[in-house]
């Protein structure tokens, strides 16, 4: 009987831990704080936006990037809870690039 129980409970923690897994893999914006996932979920495919993620200054820093040629666009930063970053008059991309460790693109319009 004990048997029986155990292997009941170890079937019901590996079906929690597929159904938990599976809902990352449907939900492009899961990794992303509340305000850029409302953020993207209005957005439209223009310029081609993504957003990757790095470690700045021992934080995470989401940067919101265009790949569009023909686009005048900046850098937007934002912090781990979604709000907005203000770099320093004269921080440049290139210098945020150089100081932070690119973790991974969470995010690509398509």
């Amino acid at each position: 009987m004990a048997r029986k129980l155990t292997s009941f409970i170890l079937l019901g923690f590996m079906v929690l831990a597929t159904l938990s897994c599976s809902k990352n893999e449907d939900d492009p914006y899961a990794e992303l704080p509340a305000p850029l996932q409302a953020m993207v979920a209005e957005s439209g495919c223009a310029c081609e936006p993504y957003i990757n993620l790095y470690k700045w200054r021992d934080q995470q820093v989401f940067v919101l990037l265009f790949r569009g040629p023909a686009c005048n666009w900046r850098p937007t930063y934002y912090d781990s809870r979604g709000n907005s970053i203000e770099m320093e008059e004269g921080y440049t991309l290139d210098d945020f690039i150089n100081e932070a460790e690119k973790i991974k693109t969470v995010w690509t319009c398509e």
